[in-house]
């Protein structure tokens, strides 16, 4: 530590300016173990030391430490020692001379050592500390895990930027020196190091950006139409910033906000792949169809299941506007406004971009001629048709045959998942609520955060620091109240203000006065009283004690100064107001402010307040720091019911700031869920019409968010203000993908409920699994990120995409395979006229089809099924270059009874003349 100490720190240009200089004019030593050891064997320097001296301290060590253990051996020993102590009764006189000596050995053990070292040393030689011990267990001295070396030195503007320098040129560099490692420092350096972090690690959300592109680019299977599209998601960011700014004009743009960037492309990317879905269906079932038959049919099916999930996490993050905290009302705000400024660039912006794509770029951008003449698609073009087809594949053939089959075994492991990731956060471990006032800027495994995080309990100073500032006072108030007189989206803007209770001046008189000595004395009586109680009858009180010990008896005060002096409470108010205005002109000198009875510019009585020290200790425990909040305040409420009407109900105020803050993250995210989840069913109801649907899709949600929240649980994550964020981004990320295949299941005009779901697959299956693909690699990009925000959201999208895709595929799916709505079950119906989907009784999209006897081919008993020839939609795929008809999919339960497959093979049938 000598060498590290004096190579990378001293040696440094510039040190002479930060350190702290001596007496002589130089810089003071650094307190460590060397230069402490140093100092009491009197050698020159730490790096004069030699295995002599090291064995003779750690003899004393042996020695002294169980008087440390046993807190005889203070900071002030050798002080005490070398005047002879204030007593012959002072515990330092009993501590044995070298102990305390130069205060070297409490430095080793209460500053530089860790707390495993101190109790084991103190162990081994007890609480006798007998003057052999250290000679007769010297083998058994303990190993230090961990040291300190504190420099000392300023913490200015200027001094910190030295410090981030020497951070960068070796302490960022030097994990290991000579066998000793560089467990963390605390430099307080952090901010500044996570403003250059926070530039240079943008590379990360860069990189998610950029693969989201190539996903979007293969799947599209146009460079222009992705590269279109991206440019609508950056303009709705555009467009959600100027509405931010300039039309809601909040005042502030946190770092929060900059989150939402990767959650609308997120979204974005899941628009563009409905839309591209429903898109190239529209053309295979209308192939003789004009453009505008394709916009209109795309728009009708893919609008709505776009409208539905963008509203309902535009509805998602808004909902946090209910929250007291600044930064998390901020970010819902602006990414509920960037959702939705999306959704609409998505329904214009991207249709007038595949049509334009369609006209003038679709056939020179896809195929090239060959030598003789024949026209090939172009590899880039190919490999992604290629890529879509396998992955097609997958959603048409295997997972529909999955998800049928396994359908109950489906819905029971995932529900369990979520009844026990249920019990994960509300019961055990469950969510936790922060334990830190100091914000982490960086993941726990750097440096910058170790010794906040894990090191700093390690060492009796820094808890001995704690301790002495645990101490919490209460002040109590009437007649005045607090109102927040700031802006609610500024945190920058808080002034409290303390405006009078009532519109006229108290009155003090006898009633008041009994109650209030009352209550004082009530107050010693309760278990969260601990020394003193000050309220206004005692310091009058006081203030006539000193008055009569004062250089001058009442005899020498005439008129009001010597009835004052003999006065006794409860008094009539007239003397009581003369004495409290006497006793502003002779005041204790000492305590210049001792009364508790606040006057306003005109002399008149406006506020009075009163001081506890309490018997509670400051903890970040909420449930602690709550209880005791709750039991004052059960005080309060009791003793306001006998309190004089003039006087009315009293506050009181304390360190309850953090408490505050755990409390309003908590209340905060569950409001924020609770509105969220209502709100997303009543979307759900109003667009699907459908109860049971709606009821199915809200507990797949719940699910998502339950199974997410769950994980981070297990990860060891604390309710936190990013948290907090994390948690209402789950809520709008886990909607979508349920909400496309309930949109799709409604919009499928088959009356049975598998055929149903099997629908929904085929069509919207691969665009949800590229939706979570995308948003899954782009969070596991930010994954490298030593800003802890970073890799929190890489880790958070990764999870909330895996369980949304899961639920929606393996729970929701398979439910309503079981027991989904069918016919017009709990289906409200709506006029023609009102009717959005077009699927009333008789309105477009209804397929007519009659069934007829089995005829004498038909041995298998299948019945004949005929279809008129306006009702079929013919659709030609490419598989191994040869054109088949695809069937409708009513016709798949003849490939089922044939033993089929549910594919798009080619099935004979007996049907009638007129059928296709």
């Amino acid at each position: 530590m000598c060498e590290f100490s004096s190579r990378f720190i001293h040696s440094r240009h510039g040190y002479d300016r930060v350190c702290s200089q001596s007496g002589s004019g130089g810089c003071c030593p650094d307190v460590s173990i060397g230069n402490v050891i140093a100092s009491a064997f009197h050698t020159q320097s730490c790096m004069s030391l030699n295995e002599s001296h090291i064995t003779a301290m750690k003899h004393r060590l042996l020695k002294c430490a169980p008087w440390y253990a046993n807190h005889s051996l203070t900071h002030n020993c050798a002080e005490v020692q070398t005047a002879g102590g204030r007593s012959s009764n002072d515990v330092c006189l009993r501590v044995p001379a070298e102990c305390a000596a130069n205060n070297a050995v409490y430095s080793i053990l209460h500053y530089l050592t860790d707390t495993g070292f101190v109790d084991s040393t103190a162990r081994i030689c007890g609480s006798s500390a007998a003057a052999d011990c250290s000679q007769e267990f010297i083998d058994d001295f303990p190993s230090l895990r961990f040291g300190v070396l504190l420099l000392q030195a300023g913490t200015s503007g200027s001094d910190r930027k030295w410090f981030v320098g020497l951070y960068h040129e070796h302490l960022a560099s030097t994990e290991h020196y000579k066998g000793v490692t560089v467990a963390g420092f605390d430099l307080r350096i952090e901010y500044l190091i996570f403003q250059e972090r926070l530039v240079s690690e943008t590379l990360f959300p860069a990189i998610s950006i950029l693969l989201i592109f190539l996903i979007m680019w293969v799947y599209t299977g146009s460079l222009f139409i992705t590269s279109m599209a991206c440019l609508a998601i950056v303009s709705s960011i555009v467009i959600a910033y100027f509405l931010y700014m300039v039309v809601f004009q909040v005042p502030s743009f946190g770092f929060l906000n900059l989150l939402a960037l990767i959650i609308v492309i997120g979204v974005g990317a899941d628009d563009v792949f409905v839309y591209m879905d429903v898109w190239r269906q529209a053309k295979i079932a209308m192939p003789t169809g004009t453009m505008t038959d394709w916009v209109s049919t795309t728009l009708r099916h893919a609008a709505l299941s776009m409208f539905v999930t963008s509203f309902t996490t535009a509805v998602a993050f808004i909902a946090n506007i209910v929250s007291p905290i600044t930064s998390i009302k901020t970010f819902g705000i602006f990414a509920g406004t960037a959702i939705v400024s999306n959704y609409i660039l998505m329904i214009s912006w991207l249709p007038a971009i595949v049509v334009v794509y369609e006209r003038y770029f679709s056939s020179l951008c896809c195929k090239t001629e060959t030598g003789d003449g024949e026209e090939q698609q172009k590899w880039f073009h190919r490999v992604p048709v290629r890529a879509r087809s396998a992955f097609r594949l997958l959603f048409k053939k295997l997972l529909p045959k999955f998800v049928m089959k396994m359908r109950f075994v489906l819905v029971l492991v995932l529900g369990g998942l979520a009844i026990g990731m249920s019990l994960v956060v509300f019961f055990k471990p469950r969510l936790t609520l922060p334990t830190t006032e100091r914000f982490q800027f960086f993941v726990s495994s750097d440096p910058l955060s170790s010794y906040i995080l894990d090191l700093q309990d390690q060492f009796y100073f820094e808890k001995a620091s704690d301790a002495s500032s645990n101490t919490l006072p209460l002040i109590l108030f009437w007649g005045v109240k607090p109102e927040d007189a700031g802006n609610a989206f500024d945190p920058d803007d808080k002034p409290l203000v303390l405006n009078y209770q009532w519109p006229k001046p108290f009155v003090i008189d006898e009633a008041m006065q009994q109650w209030f000595l009352d209550f004082c004395e009530a107050i010693k009586k309760e278990s969260f009283y601990e020394s003193t109680v000050t309220c206004f009858p005692t310091e009058f009180q006081k203030w006539q004690q000193w008055l009569i010990r004062s250089s001058r008896s009442c005899s020498d005060y005439r008129g009001i100064g010597r009835k004052c002096c003999n006065v006794t409470l409860p008094t009539d108010w007239q003397t009581l107001d003369s004495c409290m205005k006497f006793a502003s002109r002779h005041t204790n000198p000492i305590d210049p402010n001792w009364y508790s009875v606040k006057f306003d510019p005109y002399g008149n009585v406006r506020a009075i307040t009163a001081k506890i020290d309490s018997s509670q200790s400051f903890t970040r425990s909420f449930t602690q720091m709550e209880s005791f909040w709750q039991n004052v305040e059960d005080f309060m409420i009791t003793w306001s019911h006998s309190a004089p009407p003039q006087l009315g109900r009293g506050w009181f105020s304390g360190r309850f700031l953090f408490m505050d803050l755990q409390q309003s993250l908590f209340r905060g995210t569950l409001i924020a869920m609770a509105v969220s989840l209502g709100c997303s069913f009543a979307v759900l109801f109003i667009t699907t019409l459908n109860i049971v649907l709606s009821l199915y899709a809200i507990v797949s949600i719940g699910g998502v968010l339950v199974s997410t929240v769950g994980t981070l649980v297990l990860l060891g994550w604390e309710l936190g203000v990013f948290e907090s964020v994390t948690i209402a981004i789950a809520v709008g990320l886990s909607v979508d993908f349920t909400v496309h295949f309930g949109v799709a299941y409604r919009l499928c005009t088959e009356p049975k409920k598998q055929e149903r779901t099997v629908y929904a697959l085929h069509h919207l299956g691969p665009a949800v699994a590229m939706a979570a693909l995308t948003t899954f690699v782009a969070g596991s990009m930010m994954m490298p990120a030593t800003i802890l925000t970073y890799f929190q959201l890489g880790a958070f999208l990764m999870l909330v995409m895996t369980y949304s895709w899961l639920f929606a595929n393996f729970f929701f799916l398979p439910i309503c395979a079981i027991a989904g709505p069918q016919h017009r079950f709990a289906q409200i119906v709506l006029p023609a006229s009102l009717d959005c989907y077009g699927q009333s009784a008789s309105g477009p999209g209804h397929k007519e089809l009659t069934t007829v006897p089995a005829s004498k081919h038909n041995e298998i008993g299948v019945m004949d099924t005929t279809y008129k020839p306006n009702s079929v939609q013919e659709k030609k795929m490419e598989v191994n270059n040869v054109e088949m008809l695809s069937l409708p999919s009513t016709l798949l339960a003849i490939d089922e009874s044939l033993g089929g497959d549910n594919d798009d093979d080619i099935i004979t049938v007996a049907a009638g003349p007129d059928a296709v």
